[in-house]
């Protein structure tokens, strides 16, 4: 009996020990479908849908012609979203442009990419 109850004291300690807290990244780009050849302005939405603080290490645009309102350490907290405004000035050309934005934070996977089509 002892024996038994040893047991379940350890398995509790063990499972309770285990209790990190990750956070998971979620982003919305159904506005980005909005920019075409006359709006330039739109935004996305990082949404964190774990248990642990999220935050943006680093980011960058593969085109200097736009522009993100974030910031490196930006965080959103656990069952919170970031709305990122972003504005992409068109150069006066014709033909479709892929830009892609690449997101550095501390989730798994650590680099997240969103590919906007002007």
């Amino acid at each position: 009996m002892t024996n038994r109850i040893l047991t379940f004291i350890l398995i509790i300690s063990l499972v309770s020990c285990n209790t990190k807290k990750y956070p998971v990244l979620n982003i919305d780009t159904a506005l980005l479908e909005k920019i075409n050849d006359t709006t330039k302005h739109s935004s996305f939405i990082i949404e964190n849908k774990g248990n642990g603080i999220l935050v943006i290490e680093d980011f960058v645009a593969s085109c200097e012609c736009t522009v993100l309102k974030l910031h490196k350490g930006d965080s959103v907290l656990p069952g919170k979203s970031l709305v990122v405004p972003i504005t992409i000035e068109r150069d006066g050309k014709t033909e479709k442009k892929i830009i892609v934005v690449t997101l550095k934070t501390n989730t798994i996977p650590k680099l997240n990419t969103i590919k906007v089509i002007i």
